[in-house]
This record gives structure tokens, sequence and C-alpha cells, in this order.
């Protein structure tokens, strides 16, 4: 009984795409990103003042968003 839980465990893994990206976290760490405290982000007091760029915003949480359709099936609300 035990094994057939543990085999339906498995086989859950891997249709909800537990083992799809093995080396992708182990490679992001070895990525080179700006230090996000170096950097100040827009706010209320800073907007028009030379803050962060909207483009790479906007890319990484398109990237997130994505991620998380891979991950969960769709994207939260």
């Amino acid at each position: 009984m035990l094994g057939l839980v543990a085999v339906v465990a498995f086989v859950w893994t891997l249709r909800s795409g537990q083992y799809d990206d093995v080396k992708g976290a182990a490679e992001r760490i070895l990525i080179d990103e700006p230090n996000p405290i170096a950097s100040p982000r827009p706010g209320p007091a800073s907007a028009g003042h030379g803050g962060g760029d909207d483009g790479a915003d906007a890319s990484k949480q398109a990237e997130r968003r994505d991620c998380r359709r891979r991950r969960f099936g769709s994207a939260p609300r």
C-alpha cells in the first residue's frame, strides 16, 4: 500500500512539472544581476527623476508570470 502511494506521488510530480528545469536554479545563482539596493526603483517621491528602467521591470514581471504559468498552469489572480 505504501509503495502504491509513493508511485502515485511520483507520477503526480512528473505531471505537475516538478522536474522540468532541474538545472535552472543551479545556473541562475551564477548570473550577475544588478544590485537592487544600489539602483533605486521609482516611487511616489522619485517618479520621473531617473529611477529604474521600466522596460527591465516589465521584462522581469513577464518572466515571473510565465514561470507561474508553467508551474501552476495559469497566472494567479
